[in-house]
């Protein structure tokens, strides 16, 4: 079976946050990207749940 790959744009756009965001989640290890050959990052469908994860945790701070 193939697995769908989402450049970080893609998946940026796919999950509703700036390029940015998915790159700070990937420096502070949140969120760690596949990388191709040439070292470009990539998404897979699993990391949607990793992004939910995030999200929710991230709500629940602001109601502390």
């Amino acid at each position: 079976m193939m697995v769908k790959l989402y450049s970080v744009g893609q998946f940026a756009k796919l999950v509703g946050v700036p390029i940015s965001t998915l790159r700070y989640w990937d420096r502070v290890g949140l969120l760690v990207p596949g990388r191709s050959k040439s070292r470009y990052r990539y998404y897979v469908g699993a990391d949607l749940e990793v992004v939910r994860e995030i999200q929710n945790k991230k709500g629940e701070n602001k109601n502390d």
